[in-house]
């Protein structure tokens, strides 16, 4: 038998299924035996026996190991081929191995070190493909169950693009043969089907994710959709046909036509602005360099290293870091995106409600002023003619208390339509309206007082009147629930904003449970408007009684909803 010498890391064979000797002279010129590991990293080996022998005597000898045979049947339990080999000092020896792969591409990775070496390696080698693996478990987990949630596709073909790629992997590195042996369909071709389900949610993943469904036409749309269906026509034709080097050429070139596509696309959107497409050309720069390094070896003969071997694991395991990533940030934005439209909407319809309300106060105002008031002033008049008429008549006493009825319904009108809208609120303000609305207070108890502090600021006549409208609320609460003798509103005029005190000596922490949910029921108006505002509100109860703060900056934002705290804090 006649062996040719090789050089470089990697034996590439090629497709050929007869049997490949390798041969390996060892000679150890230390004064120390040394432990030695020859290894083959390569799975996929349908026939290997391996020989060690001094001179003509066979010192070991291992026959027809297979990627079928078990861990625990193998020299050493690993995923890959290796096999230890003791060696003294001085001693030469001569390793044979034997080789076969019947339906594909036979590769040839050889290591020869210590076993010290050999272990400390296959532990950090395995430990990042273990964790790589975990990474992807989780992601795809995470995104599968969010996907149940939220019912976005984009989170659904990520999944699948994890899940298929990692079986895929698990699959390639022999791990898969070992625990996986009861799906007959699923054996040798097992990284084929699951790498051809990648390239289809790859292509779905590109097109959910950078919305080309809003901007590119309906044909084109289909023609991806389409393209992405032809990988799922391959993962069926690998599934029901038996592997062969047929399929293994098939897939390869399917998935470079694929990379090409995605990385094409990536970039065409990344030229065009288009949201997220810098993310695709990101993930797409593994696969570019390995394209480089291929072309460059082709064209000038450099060699393949062992980096070479192992980059096209780490392509798709890249893209995935990187595409999760971004899929996660889109997410957040996404729902920071709904958060605030959510908060505008609802300022949109306080705003609403409160206008609203505001103009049928005024009709109603308007109403009782205009056409109740003249006509309580008619009944009035009349009432006073009829008296003078009826003057010394039994009767004439009963006018007179219905004068009296009259004239106090009229007052209470009055009242009423002020606190509908006090009159020229625009022209006279905030401070004024308060002082007059304390002032229109009943002389009985609870007796009001009214506080300014520092100098008066207009602000918004918008602000101004919601002011009036939560402060005119807590003093008819005072009025229905605080039992106090003594009550105050205060306007406290700071450099940077506007503080109104509301408090009372009543019962305060006193109160029966129905009175306190009668004043949160009450409460509700006060809070939707000082929220409308941007206003903070404090309300704190005590044995002493009850105080309200209210606190509005003098420079209110449009977004002051979307950035205020919760308005009440107990």
């Amino acid at each position: 038998m006649a062996f040719a010498s090789v050089t470089g890391d990697i034996l590439n064979v090629g497709y050929d299924p007869r049997q490949h000797w390798i041969k390996c002279c060892l000679t150890n010129i230390s004064s120390k035996p040394k432990s030695l590991v020859f290894g083959v990293d390569f799975a996929h080996i349908d026939d290997l026996s391996f020989y060690v022998l001094e001179e003509n005597n066979v010192l070991s000898r291992w026959d027809h190991l297979s990627r079928h045979t078990t861990l625990a049947s193998r020299p050493i339990a690993s995923r890959v081929f290796a096999f230890p080999v003791d060696i003294a000092p001085g001693q030469t020896l001569t390793l044979y191995g034997r080789f076969v792969r019947h339906h594909s591409v036979l590769l040839l990775p050889i290591k020869l070190m210590t076993q010290e070496q050999f272990y400390s390696m296959g532990f950090a080698i395995d430990l990042g493909m273990f964790m790589g693996l975990g990474i992807l478990l989780i992601a795809c987990l995470i995104s599968f169950l969010i996907f149940t949630i939220t019912r976005q596709w984009v989170l659904f073909y990520y999944a699948l693009y994890a899940l298929t790629y990692g079986i895929a992997v698990v699959s390639l590195e022999g791990i898969w043969g070992q625990y996986v042996r009861r799906i007959a369909w699923l054996d040798e071709n097992t990284h084929l089907v699951m790498l051809s389900l990648a390239a289809f949610a790859q292509i779905q993943f590109l097109v959910t994710f950078l919305q080309l469904t809003l901007f590119l036409p309906f044909r084109v749309i289909w023609a991806l959709r389409g393209f992405a269906g032809v990988s799922i026509l391959l993962a069926l034709y690998f599934l029901i046909t038996p592997f062969s080097y047929r399929n293994s050429s098939l897939l390869s070139s399917w998935g470079l036509i694929t990379e090409f596509f995605v990385l094409g696309m990536g970039g065409w959107c990344w030229v065009r602005g288009w949201a997220g497409a810098w993310l695709i050309s990101i993930s797409q720069l593994p696969l570019l360099a390995v394209l480089v390094w291929f072309s460059l070896t082709i064209l000038f003969g450099l060699p393949r290293h062992w980096l070479f071997y192992q980059t096209a694991y780490t392509i798709p395991f890249w893209q995935l870091i990187v595409l999760g990533v971004g899929l996660g940030i889109s997410l957040i934005q996404g729902q920071r995106e709904a958060l605030l439209a959510v908060g505008q909407l609802k300022q949109e319809r306080t705003e609403a409600i409160i206008q609203t309300q505001e103009a049928e106060r005024g009709r109603i105002a308007s109403d009782l002023h205009d056409d109740l008031g003249g006509t309580l002033a008619t009944v009035r008049r009349w009432v006073a003619d009829i008296s003078r008429q009826l003057q010394n008549s039994p009767v004439s006493d009963k006018l007179d208390q219905l004068d009296a009825l009259v004239q106090k319904s009229t007052q209470d009108l009055r009242h009423i339509a002020y606190n509908l809208m006090p009159p020229e609120f625009d022209r006279f303000g905030l401070c004024y309206s308060l002082e007059q609305l304390v002032k229109k207070q009943p002389a009985h108890t609870p007796l009001f007082s009214f506080i300014v502090v520092g100098t008066e600021r207009r602000l918004p006549l918008s602000t101004e009147l919601n002011l009036y409208r939560i402060v005119s609320e807590l003093v008819q609460n005072i009025h229905k629930h605080a039992h106090a003798s003594h009550a105050a509103v205060q306007l406290l005029y700071f450099d940077d904003h506007l503080t109104i005190s509301v408090d009372d000596n009543g019962l305060g922490i006193r109160a029966t449970k129905t009175t306190t949910a009668q004043i949160g029921t009450g409460l509700e108006s006060s809070n939707l408007r000082a929220s409308y505002i941007g206003a903070r509100i404090w309300r704190e109860v005590s044995e002493a009684g009850t105080l309200v703060l209210l606190e509005v900056p003098y420079t209110i934002k449009s977004d002051a909803i979307r950035q205020t705290n919760p308005p009440f804090i107990n």
